[in-house]
């Protein structure tokens, strides 16, 4: 009974942690995401970066809070989102409330926009759909012209 009872106490521990990780999407290029995120982390939150690698698209930080580090992710992936190039986002801090990463993603966001003004906007979508095409059987037939515009000349 005893080994059972120290088996399941293993397996309980050993039982790998899911851990939450907040994203969001940036319509702003890769350079200027990943500044202001650095710049945010370690000047704004006073968190010093433990790693970095840019060209990998990650960076790691101690999160201070009140008087204990917590250990953090910063996560940048390069997007197309409706066409615009854009960078996505992800911010993992360990043991904290998920509110802390969104709280950082939604300061990163005001930086952006007060650094870099308003975000690249996706392409409009058409309004209306294209006239369509005009049927085998209906080639060279005249449609008759709308009320109140004119006709053809006579």
């Amino acid at each position: 009974m005893r080994t059972l009872c120290l088996a399941f106490v293993v397996l309980l521990l050993s039982a790998p942690v899911a851990e939450a990780r907040r994203l969001k999407t940036f319509n702003y290029s890769y350079d200027r995401v990943w500044s202001s995120a650095v710049r945010l982390m370690r000047v704004d939150y006073n968190s010093p970066i433990t790693e970095k690698e840019r060209e990998d698209g990650y960076f790691l930080f101690n999160f201070p809070h009140q008087g204990k580090d917590y250990s953090g992710s910063i996560e940048l992936a390069r997007v197309r989102d409706g066409g615009v190039a854009g960078v996505r986002v992800a911010v993992q801090i360990g043991q904290m409330p998920e509110y802390v990463e969104m709280m950082i993603l939604g300061r990163l966001e005001k930086k952006l926009k007060s650094d870099f003004g308003p975000p690249r906007s996706k392409k409009p979508e058409p309004d209306e759909e294209p006239p369509a095409a005009p049927e085998e059987g209906d080639k060279g037939k005249e449609t008759p012209p709308e009320e109140g515009a004119p006709g053809p000349e006579k």
